[in-house]
């Protein structure tokens, strides 16, 4: 890894000013002063930042099933409960969620220290998919699905779903996968047609499932799972 990218991200300095700390003589490896951000940093390399040494920060990913009822937040001025407190004490200070369920919604959210990961899941271009179980006030058609799937033009632009199942067998039901980081996006979709979202459950996020995961339940990722997410669009 390069010296620049070391140093972002185990302190608490963007890459821009790694890097001019690194040119300014603020580092040290092994005793020595290293102005080079290309340096490639070893294991056995003991590195110093403005003269205090950087300790390797443990990257943490966990999956949660929220529950409804809980704020996607480490804190509210309201003192509504929030996601954090189901974690312990030693991760409650360091997790943050990638996105958010809004307070009457459940399913799968994760959750992370790792920064970078934490852009891409977030940012719109990386097009990370969400899958939705959704029951709504009333009974659906086919002419109402049809004009959903086409899309739907909200006070902050046009959203539209990537896939959605619906079958007339259980018409107030249906399943939605899309992308958009829009807030509440599903739910003022459905409300353009005058009709209200009962249940909102995410299934999936990002190809990761909460299948296996009662509600408030939480588990670390897995290795396979951590890298699927690290290769997203690469």
């Amino acid at each position: 890894m390069y010296l620049v990218k070391f140093i972002a991200k185990h302190s608490d300095l963007s890459r821009r000013n790694s890097e001019k700390a690194i040119k300014y003589g603020k580092v040290t490896i092994n005793g020595k002063i290293i102005e080079d951000p290309s340096y490639i940093v070893s294991e056995n390399d003991i590195i110093f930042l403005n003269k205090k040494k950087i300790i390797k920060k443990e990257k943490i990913y966990v999956l949660l099933n929220k529950p409804i009822g809980m704020i996607t937040s480490k804190s509210d001025p309201s003192e509504r409960d929030t996601i954090i407190q189901l974690f312990p004490k030693h991760l409650q200070g360091i997790l943050d969620p990638i996105g958010r369920l809004d307070y009457n919604s459940s399913g799968a959210l994760i959750l992370t220290n790792d920064g970078d990961l934490a852009y891409k899941l977030s940012h719109p271009k990386f097009l990370v998919k969400k899958i939705y179980s959704i029951i709504v006030s009333r009974s659906l058609d086919e002419e109402l699905i049809e004009s959903l799937k086409k899309g739907v033009r909200l006070e902050d632009g046009f959203a539209k779903a990537d896939k959605i199942i619906w079958k007339n067998n259980s018409p107030d039901s249906l399943t939605i996968e899309l992308h958009s980081g829009k807030y509440r996006v599903i739910r003022r979709m459905i409300e353009v047609f005058k009709i209200f979202v009962k249940k909102l459950h995410r299934i999936s996020f990002a190809g990761i499932n909460v299948k296996n995961l009662k509600k408030g339940e939480w588990r670390y990722l897995t290795e396979k799972e951590i890298d699927s997410l690290k290769k997203l669009n690469n």
